[in-house]
């Protein structure tokens, strides 16, 4: 399957690939042609509103298509980078590059000190991107991230920090 189809298939079919905490009890039961055919059911359960998908950037591709573990790496870089004096699980080239460009975009002061790195990337992506992008991570982290509002931080300055740690997650895979 081409990039293409993959993010239709994606954007169409979010809650296949969300994370545990987003599963139903029943929805074991639930045959595989519910889910094809009340496609409008399971988006309303999941507060996803149904809309053709947007024309993807290749770093949301890379994300939207990464597996679980490399968007938790994404998340641990956004986060060093942000808390450049925080020991994050990088090796020290990855720690080092994170503060470099801490340096360069001034990111320290993007977050206080409780807020969670998942509020750069909600403040990223468009509201639709949004509602299926949330179901890969953690439900109560969501449901928190959501009760508070997120960072006011310029789009050009959120979108330079995406692609760098999209860039960073690909090419060097913690």
């Amino acid at each position: 399957m081409n990039e293409a189809d993959l993010w239709v298939q994606w954007w169409s079919f979010a809650w296949r690939h969300a994370h545990p905490d987003w599963h139903c009890a029943d929805e074991a039961t639930w045959p595989p042609a519910l889910t094809r055919n009340r496609h409008v059911c399971v988006s309303k359960a999941l507060a996803i509103e149904p809309c053709l998908p947007c024309q993807p950037t290749p770093a949301l591709l890379r994300l939207a298509l990464a597996p679980p573990g490399q968007k938790d790496f994404i998340l641990a870089l956004a986060n060093c980078i942000c808390r450049p004096a925080y020991p994050g699980p990088l090796d020290t080239a990855g720690h080092l590059w994170c503060q470099r460009l801490a340096r360069a975009l001034h990111t320290p002061a993007w977050l206080n000190q409780s807020d969670d790195a998942l509020h750069l990337l909600k403040a990223w992506v468009e509201p639709p991107v949004w509602q299926r992008l949330r179901l890969c991570f953690a439900r109560a982290r969501v449901m928190a991230l959501e009760q508070t509002s997120s960072p006011r931080i310029a789009p050009s300055r959120l979108d330079i920090f995406w692609q760098a740690v999209l860039w960073r997650a690909h090419f060097h895979p913690g």
